[in-house]
């Protein structure tokens, strides 16, 4: 109850600043804009190898999501008053 409370607290007022914003309405934008867009895409991937820059970035997420795993642990670690 407490903790729900002090989420309530902190996300009530950013419900409140995202409900001003105005809604995007999608009945309302072009249909060659996927196309469009999807071009784009196509045209990138044409000339950089997208499959070998995923792979690259999968590596790099799997190192820092590592670092702050290990991180994390090793400060409940020294938290940790050992007798």
């Amino acid at each position: 109850m407490i903790t729900e409370l002090l989420i309530n607290i902190f996300v009530t007022p950013l419900e409140l600043i995202i409900s001003l914003l105005p809604s995007l309405n999608f009945s309302t934008l072009p249909k060659e804009l996927a196309v469009w867009f999807a071009n784009i895409l196509f045209s990138v991937g044409y000339f950089l190898p997208v499959a070998d820059l995923l792979v690259i970035f999968g590596l790099w997420m799997l190192v820092i999501n590592f670092n702050v795993v290990w991180k994390l642990i090793l400060r409940i670690w020294d938290s940790i008053p050992l007798v």
